[in-house]
């Protein structure tokens, strides 16, 4: 695995990422998807859980309020406005605002809340239809797609997965290599023993073929030419005989102790049949 790792260029994977990942996910529209998205949620009414949530904090906000109002209207009230009178109109709006969030919170289909739903339920229509709200959805990609930490998304990841691979494989105790160990055998009894699922595997490393040389086999082909142009002939060598060598040694030895065999028996059959 570190051998892999260490062979592939930094920048050819990126660039692999870039295109496989950041650039088809900013090629279609995110309006409609996202739209139809909200849609199947609010179906399900998933919304409830999140303005439960903000009604609840809207409430704790509340309580701790007012000193904020306090200091609102105190900017903002007329200079002959007596002190006394500010401190009388805070209290009465704070005390409201508590009163309004707690029923909020704790009435499930208190109109707000409903208010809110309606709009979700508006706006996820318009992600789909509205051409306006689409071209605003537009824009906010492109402005999402267009920061920096976006662009160097695919070298940030590259990046961090490299250098957790490479930890990882470095220590015989991780707990990564325990589980891809312990995946591997468990993967490998499974094969074993199960025929329908030996061809199920069969099937998928096909379909998976496939699908990766139709869809990407351009970008596969480009970062595995320009690796194998980019690799120093005297170093790969090395690498490979350090890694494989015993096993080629073991080879050709039993090649030569096999042909050896074989000849010395076709020689002594030979002599007694003739």
């Amino acid at each position: 695995l570190r051998v892999l790792v260490e062979m592939l260029r930094d920048e050819d994977v990126q660039q692999v990422l870039d295109r496989m990942i950041v650039k088809r996910i900013a090629e279609p529209q995110w309006g409609p998807p996202i739209g139809r998205v909200l849609a199947s949620l609010l179906q399900e009414g998933r919304q409830e859980a999140l303005i439960q949530l903000l009604a609840d904090r809207a409430f704790q906000w509340s309580l701790n309020a007012g000193e904020v109002i306090e200091r609102v209207i105190e900017r903002d009230s007329p200079t002959w406005s007596p002190r006394w009178v500010d401190s009388l109109i805070g209290d009465r709006i704070h005390r409201e605002l508590m009163d309004f969030t707690d029923k909020v919170r704790r009435d499930p289909n208190h109109e707000l809340r409903r208010s809110a739903t309606k709009f979700l339920f508006e706006f996820a229509a318009d992600l789909q239809t509205d051409e306006a709200t689409i071209r605003k959805a537009e824009n906010v990609k492109e402005q999402v797609m267009a920061r920096e930490e976006v662009a160097r998304a695919a070298e940030t990841a590259w990046n961090a997965a490299k250098r957790i691979l490479l930890e990882s494989v470095d220590d015989p105790d991780s707990t990564l290599r325990a589980r891809i160990a312990d995946s591997v055998m468990r993967i490998g009894e499974s094969l074993r023993d199960d025929a329908d699922l030996r061809d199920k595997v069969d099937n998928w490393i096909v379909r998976a073929a496939e699908h990766l040389v139709s869809q990407y086999g351009a970008e596969i082909t480009t970062i595995i030419t320009d690796t194998i142009e980019r690799w120093d002939a005297e170093e790969a060598s090395r690498k490979i005989e350090l890694h494989v060598g015993r096993d080629l040694q073991f080879i050709r030895i039993n090649g030569t102790v096999v042909g050896s065999l074989a000849g010395l028996i076709i020689y002594t059959v030979a002599q007694l049949l003739f």
